[in-house]
């Protein structure tokens, strides 16, 4: 494992049947020609768009400590977090030229994950306002996801298909579709005015795309 600054890249390529197999920065083979080609560059200008997160929320205590790595088996996900042990993943799409904006965008949503526990406390939404802030103030826009089409190499979400159960309030009628059963539900409404909210569920079938369901 390399170190560039204070941030340790390391390209994480799994094979099937073959355990994990580290690679410094500056070996990983080019996937195509579309890949920033100067790996260590760019290893700097992670470590630098990290330390400047870090600076800006009071946690430079943490250059150096936290791990980041590109793990191939992040296919629809663009980052993962783990808060406890300090680590972050990235999907090796974000190498791209065409996805260099999200690379340092995902970077920075990542380590808001890892910074908002130390500092509001472990209690907190994962996206909630706490993780807002911390990413207004590096400058991004706080969003949880990007829609694939923002992004170049990464396949969309496949809609699933089956059964959904419909969720009908006793007292206004509102009607919410969930794919889990859940006899806990209430309707947040009826409930914040005083309600009990109660919900009757029924099992109903989504429809095949392009044509209705058959009985």
């Amino acid at each position: 494992m390399t170190r560039f600054c204070s941030l340790a890249v390391i390209i994480a390529m799994f094979g099937r049947h073959q355990p994990p197999t580290l690679l410094r920065a500056a070996e990983a083979p080019r996937a195509s020609s579309l890949l920033i080609p100067s790996m260590p560059e760019l290893s700097v200008e992670l470590s630098a768009t990290l330390d400047r997160c870090l600076s800006e929320w009071g946690l430079m205590k943490l250059s150096g400590k936290v791990a980041c790595c590109f793990n191939p088996r992040l296919r629809r996900s663009l980052g993962r977090c783990r808060s406890a042990a300090m680590s972050i993943e990235l999907n090796p799409c974000l190498l791209l030229e065409a996805n260099r904006s999200l690379l340092m965008e995902t970077l920075c949503h990542e380590a808001a994950h890892v910074a908002a526990p130390l500092l509001y406390g472990r209690r907190i939404r994962a996206h909630g306002p706490e993780w807002r802030h911390l990413l207004a103030r590096v400058g991004y826009r706080p969003r949880a996801t990007i829609p694939a089409s923002e992004v170049s190499g990464i396949l969309p979400r496949a809609r699933r298909r089956g059964a959904v159960f419909e969720y009908r309030c006793l007292e206004c009628g509102r009607v919410h579709l969930a794919r889990r059963r859940s006899t806990r539900y209430r309707c947040r409404s009826c409930v914040m005015a005083g309600g009990e909210g109660l919900l009757r569920i029924t099992r109903v079938t989504e429809p095949a795309p392009g044509g209705a369901s058959q009985p």
